[in-house]
């Protein structure tokens, strides 16, 4: 996956998808302590690389709305959605000041 992304955002990234910090504390672990329904709708503020909403698309059928104010974070989200075929992923670039999702969702 080629990303041309600027120095700044590089390691913003490397950091975001570091084995240390997986291990340190994975998505799935987080996870594992929300009670999840299958047809849950679900916010990631500051959802960077997709750390979570990746794994949260694999758990629920519903809408993972990946927000962020960084257009290359979302675009590196939107190409994870593309690679492992997942369409529940709704990217939203916006600070979380001016959300504007769709009513009854939050």
């Amino acid at each position: 996956m080629h990303h041309s992304h600027d120095k700044s955002s590089n390691g913003k990234v490397s950091y975001l998808e570091s084995p240390e910090r997986k291990r340190e504390f994975s998505p799935e672990q987080l996870l594992n302590f929300i009670p999840l329904k299958e047809t849950d709708s679900i916010l990631d503020f500051g959802a960077g690389t997709g750390y979570f909403s990746i794994p949260v698309a694999k758990r629920t059928t519903g809408k993972v709305y990946a927000l962020d104010i960084d257009a290359e974070m979302l675009e590196i989200i939107k190409e994870k959605a593309l690679k492992e075929q997942l369409t529940n992923i709704v990217p939203v670039q916006e600070s979380i000041e001016e959300l504007s999702l769709p009513d009854g969702l939050y």
